[in-house]
């Protein structure tokens, strides 16, 4: 504990960081998907396909979702970190669609099952947002003499 400070006070870093930051990525978490599905509105309305409009849609939330996150929820949006973040999304969709196919299986509706799969997404995408893809310290490649220590 640091010396006259109060553990309790909430403009404290470490409180600051631990309470708000969850309800910071529900905020921009909810701005991202208004885009996203504005921007699929958009091309829609455009007669664009619903594959491609939804595609376009895909491509701009995530690069709108990787700049929000990284910059407003983590304070972290180091452009190398942009490939963890596809691996991330890209890894979270497989899983999700595939519980969204096991549930229309049982007899679910698909607009239920998105609904019923939606609050663990939620909170998956913040555990691996927070540890693996902002957290993770980010290797220095450009220096020659960082090898094994012995």
């Amino acid at each position: 504990m640091i010396p006259n400070r109060d553990p309790l006070d909430i403009n404290n870093s470490h409180w600051s960081k631990h309470l708000w930051q969850p309800l910071r990525f529900v905020i921009v978490g909810i701005f991202n998907t208004g885009f996203s599905y504005a921007v699929y509105f958009l091309l829609l309305r455009l007669g664009v396909s619903f594959w491609f409009a939804n595609l376009i849609a895909l491509i701009f939330g995530i690069c709108v979702g990787f700049v929000s996150q990284g910059s407003l929820v983590f304070m972290n949006v180091g452009v190398r970190r942009f490939g963890r973040f596809l691996i991330a999304w890209l890894t979270i969709y497989l899983v999700q669609t595939g519980v969204i196919g096991l549930l229309i299986g049982r007899g679910y509706s698909a607009s239920l099952s998105g609904i019923v799969v939606l609050p663990g997404t939620v909170i998956v995408s913040y555990v691996v947002q927070k540890y693996f893809v902002f957290g993770a310290p980010e290797r220095n490649t450009s220096d020659k003499s960082a090898g094994p220590k012995i």
